[in-house]
């Protein structure tokens, strides 16, 4: 039987005011943000349209851009928009016209994103499974986690 794809995703948040406690971790590659991801976006210069992610979290949130799957380079694109800084995965490292995902990161937190890096080990005791996909939320506390979706954005939240 096949499982059913989580789709639809254009914000993860892991902020405290929708309900997220302490530091979090995410870690998330470009093969995840293109199987969730519900739209695109087109940094402008060099960088073409891509699906992207936009990823809300507190100053003490960790963000980890991983390549351990699928390979390439996530980098800093020094693009700002709205707020947010933008990164993208190139498949071929150093060629942005290989560009195939970005990631959003509020400007403040920019500073928060690990590239090319995967999370600290030990590996937390409790990840977040989405449906057709590897635990791409792993989070550092061992809590369980439900998550609840809205129109434009997506809370991760303690439900113990």
């Amino acid at each position: 039987m096949r499982r059913p794809r989580t789709t639809g995703i254009e914000t993860i948040s892991t902020e405290a005011k929708f309900g997220a406690g302490s530091a979090q971790t995410v870690a998330i590659g470009a093969d995840s943000v293109r199987q969730i991801s519900d739209h695109t976006i087109t940094p402008g210069g060099l960088y073409g349209e891509h699906d992207a992610i936009r990823i809300d979290g507190d100053a003490v949130d960790q963000l980890y851009l991983s390549v351990s799957r699928e390979g390439g380079q996530w980098v800093d694109t020094g693009i700002e928009k709205a707020g947010y800084r933008i990164f993208a995965h190139e498949t071929t490292g150093g060629d942005l016209a290989t560009a195939d995902a970005y990631v959003m990161v509020q400007a403040v937190n920019a500073g928060q994103v690990h590239l090319n890096r995967d999370a600290p080990k030990p590996l937390p005791t409790r990840c977040l499974r989405l449906p057709g996909l590897t635990p791409i939320f792993p989070f550092r506390n061992g809590r369980s986690w439900r998550m609840t979706r809205a129109a434009t954005w997506m809370s991760i939240t303690s439900t113990s």
